[in-house]
């Protein structure tokens, strides 16, 4: 994604708010990255699933991504979209930044892709059609995807939430 953010905001200033750590049970972990992971959560009060993305401060400052950490709550705040993986809260402590995005139950698009071997013309239109939606969107707000790895693409129910909306 390519965003101009002219002034550095507070990690917590834009969505506001009650959710805490101890709102969420921490079931599993989904995945891992250079300076944080992303866990399966579920929400203690209503139940719901979520994918909570655990950013290390230490790390984020020591690999210079401080920016690019607040742009990307910034973009994932201003942006709704059927097509994009949604935030939901977002916090920190003294050690994390917390992302706690939408949970999309349905692994990655390769992994299908792979499984079947390919997909039928109509299935691949249709799936290419909510992509290029999704970055037409983006595109309205002037931001630029360029993280469009195929393990972004997870297929939700045959629709498609594009993930990973990040530096």
């Amino acid at each position: 994604i390519i965003f101009y953010i002219p002034v550095i905001l507070q990690f917590t200033e834009f969505l506001q708010n009650t959710a805490t750590l101890d709102d969420f049970d921490r079931i599993k972990t989904l995945g891992t990255g250079s300076f944080g992971r992303v866990m399966l959560v579920k929400n203690k009060g209503t139940g719901q699933h979520y994918a909570m993305k655990i950013l290390d401060k230490q790390k984020v400052v020591r690999l210079k991504q401080v920016e690019h950490t607040l742009n990307e709550k910034r973009i994932l705040q201003a942006i709704e979209f059927p097509f994009l993986v949604k935030l939901e809260y977002s916090f920190k402590d003294n050690s994390n930044l917390y992302m706690v995005l939408e949970f999309v139950n349905g692994g990655e698009m390769f992994s299908h892709l792979r499984r079947i071997g390919r997909f039928s013309e109509p299935h691949s239109r249709f799936y290419a059609a909510q992509i290029v939606l999704a970055f037409e969107y983006l595109h309205s707000l002037d931001l630029i995807y360029r993280n469009s790895l195929k393990k972004h693409f997870i297929p939700k129910k045959m629709l498609i939430k594009v993930g990973c909306i990040a530096w």
